[in-house]
C-alpha cells in the first residue's frame, strides 16, 4: 500500500489561500503559488529572466495601449484549487484594474511563460492548468532554446496546437491583428 492511498490530502481553496495571506499565516511577498490545491515554491528569477519579462512588457504594453491591461508576475485565479503567477497575463480592460478580485480565465487574452530553469514545470504543470481552464493561448518563451513557442487550442486534455517561433520570425499577437518581430519581444542569446 502507498502513502498517497494511506493519507487523504486537504487541498487549499483559493478563499483558504486568501484568508492564510490575510491573517498572516503566509507572507503576502513569499514567492509561492496555489496550483492544483497545493503551495508550490515558485523558482527564483535570474537577470535574464527578469530582462526578458521587462522587453516583452514594455513592447506589449506600448502594441497594445489601452486595449488591455498587463500584469507582470501578478495571479490569476483559476477556482476553485490555482492561483498561479505567470511572468505576464495580458488581459481585458478594468477601468478599476481588478481592484477587487484577480483576472480569472474569462478575461485573460494570452498568458506568458519566461522558461529556463522553471522550463520543466511550466511545459508538464503550468501550460496542462492553463489549458483545462480554458485559457486562449499561451507564450512560453524557451530561454534555453531561445525561441518562442505557442500553444492554442485549450483543452481538458491540454493545448491541441503547438507552433515554435525563431528569433528571425514575426509573430502575430493574439485578436489584434499586430504583428511584431520574436527578436523584439525576447531579444538577442546573451553571450
Amino acid at each position: 500500500m502507498s502513502r498517497d492511498t494511506i493519507l487523504k490530502r486537504k487541498r487549499i481553496t483559493c478563499s483558504d489561500y486568501h484568508r492564510m495571506v490575510a491573517v498572516g499565516i503566509l507572507d503576502p511577498d513569499e514567492r509561492i503559488e496555489l496550483i492544483h490545491g497545493e503551495l508550490i515554491e515558485m523558482t527564483p528569477s535570474g537577470p535574464l529572466h527578469s530582462s526578458v519579462i521587462s522587453r516583452m512588457h514594455r513592447l506589449l504594453q506600448r502594441r497594445l495601449g489601452d486595449n488591455a491591461i498587463i500584469f507582470a508576475q501578478s495571479p490569476i485565479s483559476i477556482p476553485p484549487y490555482s492561483e498561479p503567477e505567470p511572468d505576464l497575463a495580458i488581459v481585458l480592460w478594468q477601468s478599476d484594474f481588478y481592484a477587487t478580485k484577480h483576472p480569472e480565465p474569462d478575461t485573460i487574452f494570452w498568458l506568458v511563460e519566461v522558461s529556463d530553469t522553471s522550463l520543466a514545470k511550466d511545459e508538464v504543470v503550468k501550460a496542462p492548468l492553463y489549458a483545462a481552464a480554458g485559457i486562449p493561448v499561451l507564450w512560453l518563451v524557451n530561454i534555453p532554446s531561445h525561441q518562442l513557442e505557442v500553444f492554442s487550442g485549450p483543452s481538458k486534455l491540454g493545448y491541441q496546437h503547438h507552433q515554435v517561433f525563431q528569433v528571425t520570425d514575426q509573430i502575430q499577437l493574439p485578436n489584434t491583428g499586430i504583428a511584431v518581430p520574436v527578436m523584439e519581444l525576447i531579444g538577442p542569446k546573451p553571450e
